[in-house]
This record gives C-alpha cells, structure tokens and sequence, in this order.
C-alpha cells in the first residue's frame, strides 16, 4: 500500500513560501497589494488539488508553475483579482527591497530570487531555470550575481490559502489540446525514425544533429556522434550489456538495474581504439566499455542541467554540441588549445594534477556562444562548473572525496606574512550531488609552499581561517578575513594587532607548534 500524503498539510505548510517567490519575480510596474494578490491567485491555480504521493517531487512541480506564470503573467490572472485582495498581511517588503528587480528581464529577476532570497545552490537554480525554458539559465544567473544585495532581509509573507474553488476548463477545449499533443507527438516520433534504425532500430532514440539549436540546453538534446552510431551490433551489445545487468558498477548514488524505456544513445566510438558508448535513459548515464573481450557498464545519475562534458575514459571528453573550442590546464599551468574531433576534446595527460591531495583532473575553459565557462574534472561523470581566481595557483582544487556538483575558489587574502613572505589565502567550496557543502582553506606561498588551513569558516558571504606561522624564535598566530570582515580570536593567545591586513597573535617561543586550542570567528566590520 503506497501511503498518500495530503496535498493541503503539504502545500499550506509552504503556501507563504511560494507566495513570495511569485511576489517578488512579478513585474514591479503594480502596486505592492495589487502584486500580492496576483502572487496568491497564481499559487492558489498551481497547487494540486487532490493528495499527492511524494510532496518533495509535487513541491518542485508547482515551484516550477509559479515561477513560469509570475516571470510572464497572463491577462486572464489581472481579472477578477476581489477574493485575491482580502486578508492582506499587515506588512509587505518594503519597496527599497524590491527595487533591484524592477529593471530586470524576468529571467534575471527569477535567478536573482532563487539565488539570493531562496538562497538555492548554483546548480538548483541553473536547472530550475531550465525547466522554465532559460535558454541561457548561466548568463542570467551571472546577470543576477551582479545585482547588489536587497536592502535587508526579506522575510516571509504571513498569508494563508484562501478558500479553494474548482478550476474549469471546457471538456472541449481540453480534447483539442490532447489531439494537438499528440499529433506533435507522432510527428516528432515519424521525423526520427531514421534515426533510430541507423542506431540500433525502435530500441534506441537520437536527438536531430541540429535539436539543440531550437530548445533549452539540456542532456537531451545531444546528438548521437562517433564512429560506431551507425554500427547496430556494437549499439545493440552495449544495450544488452546494460538490460543484462552484467558486470554493472553504479556510482554516486545511481540506481542499479536495466534501462527505463529507450535510451538515448549520446556516443558511440572508439577512443583510442577501444570501443565506448555513452547511453542515457532520462535519470542515468550508461557507460560502456569492450575492453579486451570483457564488457562492463557503469551507471551515474544524469548530470543536472546537461551543460558540461561527459568522461568518456582519462583524458576524453564529449563536450556539448554548442562548444565552439576548448582549453586545457591545471591550476598554475598556462592553458593550451584542445584538439577537437567529432564532439570529443583529447586533453594531454600534463594538464591534470600531479599530487595525491589535489584534483587530478584538467581545467577546461570552454568557449561558447555566450562567453567562456570554466569546467572541472572532480570525480564524476560530468565536469564541474567552478570559479577561479585570476592566476591560481598549482592544486588551488582540492582532490574531492566524491563527484562534486557545483565548486568556487575564492582569494580572500594576499600579502606579505610576518617576516616578509609574500603569499595568497584562498577558499575552495564544493558542493556535492547530495547537496552537502565543503569548504577548505589554503595559504599559498609565492614560492609554491602550501598550507592546508582547515575549514574556510561559515561566514555569510566571506570566508575566514588562520594558522600557526613562525617566522623567528616566536611562533605567532595569523588569521584573515574577507573584505567587509573583521578574524576574531579568543582563548590563551588573543588578538595582539594587525599587520598586512592580518590579525596577528603571539604565542611561545620553541622549535613546536602551541597545541593549545584558538577560537577563530569574524565579525562584519
């Protein structure tokens, strides 16, 4: 027996949330009461109506309506707004709060919420933008990491559901949309037929060489390429492999088990001579490998937002069809242009890390039709989008312990340390696909001296370490901040002053480093 769970004890509980989401990625160009009550008219249509089975999964669905309908109301929501009116809480934001927004493409304004009211991940934000239609979710979330901070913090909305009433849509109007659907869908069906049987017949299906020119930049509308997409036997045993369930690896939380439905072939080829396939069936990634007459499958969860190159083995990339050229590296290495063919970029082995402690795969910088994105190797099927400083130095990407979704590094503090060595404090975050968050911090001396400096701290907005240094007989301890904050110590050794922008602290003199506990903490300044 599946147990049901009420779609009201659900969605009541998150209805001021959602309120506040469409209030505030709504137009500006109306009266604040006026605003709220199209807000709540558009989350009362979008909620469910009956109970659900999974109230995360129904959350996103509606999330992902109210989002669509505020970015661009229709006419029909502005009639009739009466009911929507009433009961209107006592305090709405204040207009200084919402007045970044109002110069904003709704696209902008949407990733500017999600991202810093909703304070989402990048990668949640990127595929909720995504499932809106963004055809270029990166750009408007870049967009909206420009727009300064909201003047204060804007709280909740204390409104409750008003009072349901049933939605009606003509049964007729209702019948011409489920023929029109499904005529697109049996043409759609008939246009890549021939596709399919070049690929291993109605098993299999291949995105149109130019599909992603016409829809939002996703996994799906990859196309088939390598030498082997046309070879039905080599297709058909990589998809028996995988519905046999034969020497089947899943990692990162993949499900195990053979294909739902028809899998999408994304590659079929050789890769410096062996045969390799990349297989998707919506919510995992299939690769498949005929070494040496033994075939294995691994399975990966489908990368979100499919915007990344895929591995196909060490040092080979299936980029996405709208890269236009690549570059290679390693932190502290210049970058070299990377060889292209067929969709596959062959990265040489001297542009991935050389230690056991930092990431062992390359930097790329792709260029694409909106600007250049820099990716990661970092442990998963697909790379990872990360930020870098200017210039970063050799293993400024800590080897992660599992794949990571999203990552930063960050430069919080350059200088010269108690005795005259010029160095650079940096933070890497990495997010990873089970949402969890790690931070670490590292001083990096000019002369390539490094030193792990623990956590990065939890400051909102900045980061924050330190470190025992000895520059002479004395050991001191040094911490630094981000701009805007100020390191603070507490315990035996306190803060003494500060130097190069550092806080300083004495501590004893000796060849050891003091084992006595410092409590480090910034405050804004």
């Amino acid at each position: 027996m599946v147990e049901e769970v009420s779609a009201k004890s659900e969605m009541d509980q998150r209805y001021p949330e959602l309120v506040r989401l469409a209030y505030l990625v709504l137009p500006g160009d109306r009266p604040r009461k006026y605003r709220l009550a199209l807000a709540r008219r558009i989350v009362d249509e979008s909620l469910p109506q009956r109970a659900v089975r999974n109230p995360g999964k129904a959350y996103v669905q509606v999330r992902t309506r109210v989002l669509a309908k505020a970015m661009r109301p229709r006419w029909r929501l502005r009639v009739g707004l009466g009911r929507w009116l009433s009961a209107l809480p006592a305090a709405l934001p204040e207009s200084a709060q919402t007045d970044p927004l109002i110069g904003l493409t709704p696209e902008v304004r949407a990733a500017y919420v999600l991202r810093t009211v909703e304070e989402m991940p990048y990668y949640a934000a990127h595929d909720q933008l995504v499932a809106l239609g963004v055809r270029d979710a990166r750009t408007a979330l870049n967009e909206a990491a420009e727009v300064g901070e909201p003047a204060g913090h804007i709280a909740g909305l204390s409104v409750v559901r008003g009072p349901r009433r049933r939605p009606v849509l003509p049964v007729a109007v209702a019948s011409v949309l489920t023929v029109v659907l499904i005529g697109g869908i049996v043409l759609t069906e008939n246009r890549h037929r021939d596709a399919q049987r070049k690929a291993g017949g109605d098993e299999v299906v291949m995105a149109g060489a130019q599909a992603w020119t016409r829809a939002g930049h996703a996994l799906a509308v990859w196309p088939a390429r390598g030498d082997l997409v046309s070879n039905r036997d080599f297709v058909a045993a990589a998809l028996t492999t995988w519905r046999r369930a034969v020497a089947l690896k899943a990692h990162d939380g993949a499900a195990g088990g053979p294909p739902r439905g028809r899998p999408q072939v994304l590659y079929a080829g050789r890769v410096g001579g062996t045969p390799v396939a990349l297989l998707s069936d919506g919510g995992r990634v299939a690769r498949y490998v005929q070494a040496a007459g033994h075939p294995t499958v691994e399975l990966f969860p489908a990368p979100r937002g499919g915007t990344t190159p895929l591995v196909l083995t060490d040092g080979r990339y299936l980029l996405p069809p709208w890269v236009l050229a690549a570059r290679a590296s390693a932190p502290g290495r210049p970058a070299r242009p990377v060889t292209i063919e067929d969709g596959v970029a062959a990265v040489p082995s001297g542009d991935a890390g050389d230690s056991a402690d930092c990431a062992g795969g390359p930097v790329l910088a792709l260029r694409e039709p909106d600007g250049e994105h820099t990716v990661a190797d970092l442990e998963g099927l697909a790379l990872t989008e990360v930020r870098l400083p200017p210039d970063p130095p050799a293993c400024a990407l800590p080897a992660p312990d599992r794949a990571v979704a999203a990552g930063a590094v960050t430069e919080f503090w350059a200088g010269r340390l108690p005795g005259g060595v010029r160095a650079r404090w940096l933070c890497s975050r990495y997010t990873y696909l089970d949402g969890r968050t790690v931070a670490h911090a590292t001083l990096f001396e000019k002369g390539g001296e490094r030193h792990p400096t623990g956590d990065c701290g939890d400051v909102r907005g900045g980061e924050v370490s330190g470190l025992w240094w000895r520059p002479g007989r004395r050991w001191l301890y040094v911490a630094a901040a981000s701009e805007g904050f100020k390191p603070e110590l507490t315990g035996k050794f306190k803060d003494t002053g500060h130097e190069h922008g550092l806080l300083v602290a004495k501590g004893p003199k000796g060849p050891r480093r003091p084992k006595e506990p410092v409590t480090l903490s910034a405050r804004a300044r």
